[in-house]
């Protein structure tokens, strides 16, 4: 399936896509901490149609990982978000989230290694991106300026935190990130 997305634009890919959280879904509480209409957002949330289209162009899945992983991505383009906000939305997960947006120790990780490449230098356009602009691109364009490999988009993710192992091997690496 993704390879036939990677051949669409980006907003056929959008329409194709049959995303499971529709805005009135979300809980409040995930809403107030990751919407950014919210008086409460975390820096780096993004809207959820935005947050579809890095669905899209990362490749990935709605696995709670998935999640977890783009959520961090959008904390770690905003040089706003300190380490004081991860730590607050791990424990808001844990204590005040539903069960099925609770992070398990593995979504922690991913959450963490989303925002350590959310940091990249390669990836610092996104902070000001406008997706409306991109709609009429392949997937694969897009993908490709961002150096993202097709067919496996998720093999970028993989190599990349790979090189950054040595940061990760604790669930809670934010303990270890420093501010920019």
């Amino acid at each position: 399936m993704d390879t036939q997305l990677a051949n669409l634009t980006l907003r056929e890919a959008y329409r194709l896509q049959d995303s499971e959280s529709k805005p009135y879904d979300i809980p409040w509480i995930v809403w107030l901490l990751e919407n950014p209409d919210s008086p409460l957002p975390f820096p780096g949330q993004i809207y959820l149609r935005e947050h579809d289209y890095l669905h899209i162009i990362f490749g990935l899945d709605r696995s709670s990982e998935s999640e977890a992983f783009l959520v961090g991505f959008a904390m770690g383009l905003d040089l706003n978000t300190r380490n004081i906000h991860l730590l607050i939305l791990i424990l808001t997960s844990f204590f005040l989230y539903p069960k099925s947006y609770k992070f398990s120790m593995m979504d922690i990780r991913n959450l963490n290694r989303g925002f350590l490449v959310g940091r990249m230098p390669k990836f610092e356009s996104l902070r000001v991106l406008n997706f409306e602009l991109y709609l009429d691109q392949k997937v694969s364009d897009i993908r490709n300026a961002f150096g993202l490999q097709l067919p496996e988009p998720r093999s970028f993710i993989s190599q990349t935190l790979n090189t950054m192992s040595n940061r990760l091997r604790s669930p809670f690496v934010f303990a270890h990130l420093k501010p920019p």
